[in-house]
């Protein structure tokens, strides 16, 4: 079969789509403490290469298999990129979304095993689907499509523009190659529609391309807001760094919360054995680490897995720049104020402000825990953990 247009775009897309993985894996295998895209992307950018390259093929070759091997990285592709969404907007993936895309790709990738699943066209001999098969097939999709739009009026919306705009062109050109142009093919026959949507998909690819590779941090962008980033000693409960995203319409000199040093006296092995990780209150919640030398704890309005591993990342590259002046017992606190650096890298996308709408005037912010009116409270806690440490 002679090379059309669907098949040069599908050719030029997955080698695209290639070229951003192979980026990923290169940038992250030498950069292993700045990585570009987590695992489960990568895996999903495999994916979305295999799956216009085999389209491609079996329509050079008319070959059926291949066309149901190319839906099959299709579903598999958006499947991988929604759990890793779920654990970059919840504490915990819920395990009903995950199931229900699972289980409606399964059932699409089923009907395309049909007989009656794939039909040849009569305009130039290309591989499509019919039958049964575009019920499952379309339900997917739609239900895909509509979790992206809901995940990017949560997420790509506090986005800055540069990412923003080839994301809306992306998603529009996504909706548009699937249902939009297929319905106008129909009635109104034109030899050119195959060339206009081998040219749409290639813009979208490119449009993915670009965000993924000249803007990653869009993978870091979530849906909650973070206040402050909190480093102390593990042994004194010296105040070494701290960062504030928000400012408080109450300026303090001190944001270094007592809870945090409350909780310096607390062991390594205690840490593990998963007793406290963080401390939820009305204004949000404290998560923390500890590592050999210091205590790093974020205060945000919700945790997630995402900011938990952005956490561990953040305080392994800490106690590794400044390896020499925590062993030091004369610490100066000055030199830790370049790890603002680190939190640029690793929390740089996540925004100021959340999406949600305020009908009520935001109350004054206070410090989480007073050291005079929350000091039972704050006993209480060191009471606590001596008692799990003599344990």
């Amino acid at each position: 079969m002679a090379l059309t247009p669907l098949i040069h775009a599908d050719f030029t897309g997955s080698f695209i789509t290639l070229g951003v993985f192979l980026v990923g894996v290169i940038h992250d295998s030498v950069r292993k403490y700045h990585k570009r895209f987590p695992r489960i992307v990568l895996v999903a950018i495999a994916c979305a290469f295999f799956s216009p390259f085999f389209r491609a093929l079996s329509n050079i070759y008319s070959n059926a298999l291949m066309y149901q091997l190319s839906w099959f990285f299709h579903v598999l592709a958006p499947v991988l990129l929604i759990i890793w969404m779920e654990r970059a907007l919840f504490l915990r993936e819920r395990t009903f979304m995950i199931f229900f895309f699972s289980f409606l790709g399964g059932l699409s990738v089923a009907f395309s095993w049909l007989s009656d699943a794939i039909m040849s066209s009569p305009v130039d001999g290309s591989l499509d689907w019919t039958g049964t098969f575009m019920i499952a097939g379309n339900l997917f999709l739609i239900a895909t499509y509509v979790y992206a739009l809901i995940f990017f009026i949560r997420v790509g919306a506090k986005a800055k523009a540069s990412v923003k705009i080839p994301l809306i062109v992306f998603i529009c050109i996504l909706v548009f190659d699937s249902f939009g142009l297929p319905a106008l093919s129909q009635l109104v026959p034109f030899a050119g529609w195959f060339f206009i949507k081998g040219t749409l998909d290639s813009i979208a690819v490119v449009m993915a391309a670009y965000l993924c590779l000249f803007h990653p941090e869009f993978l870091s962008v979530i849906t909650y807001t973070l206040n402050r980033l909190i480093v102390i000693n593990a042994e004194t409960g010296i105040a070494l760094y701290s960062y504030t995203w928000e400012k408080a319409l109450n300026e303090h000199t001190e944001l270094i919360s007592p809870l945090l040093q409350a909780l310096q006296s607390m062991s390594f092995e205690a840490l593990n054995m998963g007793h406290l990780r963080e401390v939820h209150m009305e204004e949000g919640n404290l998560m923390f680490k500890k590592g050999q030398y210091v205590i790093a704890g974020i205060i945000s309005s919700r945790s997630t897995m995402f900011l938990e591993d952005q956490l561990s990342a953040f305080l392994t590259l800490f106690e590794i720049k400044f390896a020499d002046e925590l062993r030091n017992p004369s610490i100066d606190i000055t030199k830790f104020q370049s790890a603002t650096i680190l939190v640029e890298k690793l929390f740089h996308a996540i925004p100021l402000e959340s999406t949600r709408i305020r009908w009520r005037r935001k109350r004054p912010e206070k410090d989480y825990l007073d050291p005079q009116k929350d000091s039972q409270l704050i006993q209480d806690l060191k009471d606590l953990i001596a008692g799990w440490e003599s344990k």
